[in-house]
């Protein structure tokens, strides 16, 4: 998609995708105007519609497998629970010829379907009718095992930048061991004239020293809980910020996105 202002509207992490309007359901729901009917019109979701600064009526290019291509955008569309997006994922929906040439680069062509069970056939039921049907040349799955699959993908990409960030953790936690022993070195060293009159009025080696030992891991347990309360509380916050702005944590396709009610 290309923004209000002729810059290509960039996205740091979550996917750009293309896809053929089907039509509102449980989960899409529409925003304002409606679903593109001709070649030339397009919806897209919320996210991308405040992202680039557009409003139903708007003419605007989109990048696909071919050149720049001009469309006029007919509908804002968004998901149940009030989501913007999937996951922060920017949608550009065409009709499905379209789709089907810019994205795939022929006509008749997808790259998933979705089927929905009737009343009392269970998806295993209709997965197992459906692959029998289609032979061994698709890969048929429900709804339970995509959200699965792809939600191991995610958490297998998300566990490099764990180790990441424990890395960065263990550089915190070897610098901060210094900068405390320091700290405290210089507080002892500042306090040696209250130590020696505590020794001079008769308390032992052991109590003075035990005195100190006291302090500190009072001051370290003290500090310790605020820490740990404080890193909860940033990390329940990012996480909140992250899903109010990224329209939530569902994978993608949207069939194994369930709807929120």
């Amino acid at each position: 998609m290309i923004g209000s202002d002729g810059k290509v509207l960039t996205s740091f992490g979550p996917p750009r995708l293309g896809v053929g309007w089907g039509g509102t359901d449980d989960l899409v729901q529409l925003r304002a105007g409606r679903g593109p009917e001709r070649a030339d019109e397009i919806a897209v979701n919320a996210t991308v519609a405040k992202q680039a600064g557009l409003k139903v009526g708007d003419r605007v290019g989109v990048l696909t497998l071919e050149p720049k291509k001009t469309f006029t955008l007919v509908g804002i569309f968004g998901y149940s629970g009030d989501r913007d997006s999937l996951g922060g994922a920017q949608e550009v929906a065409f009709t499905e010829p379209v789709a089907q040439t810019l994205m795939l680069g022929g006509p008749d062509v997808y790259t998933s379907v979705t089927v929905r069970a009737g009343d009392g056939v269970t998806p295993e039921q209709l997965r197992d009718r459906i692959s029998a049907a289609l032979g061994g040349d698709y890969v048929v799955k429900t709804g339970d095992q995509l959200a699965a699959e792809n939600a191991a993908g995610i958490q297998a990409g998300l566990k490099f930048f764990s180790n990441i960030l424990l890395g960065f953790a263990g550089v915190a936690l070897f610098v901060g061991v210094f900068l405390i022993l320091n700290t405290f070195s210089i507080i002892v060293a500042q306090r040696t004239r209250e130590l020696a009159l505590m020794r001079a009025l008769g308390a032992s080696r052991r109590q003075v020293i035990g005195s100190v030992l006291v302090e500190a891991v009072a001051i370290g347990l003290v500090a310790a809980v605020l820490g740990l309360a404080a890193g909860v509380g940033v990390g329940a916050g990012l996480a909140y910020l992250f899903s109010t702005l990224g329209g939530g944590g569902c994978s993608w396709p949207r069939s194994a996105c369930p709807p929120r009610r």
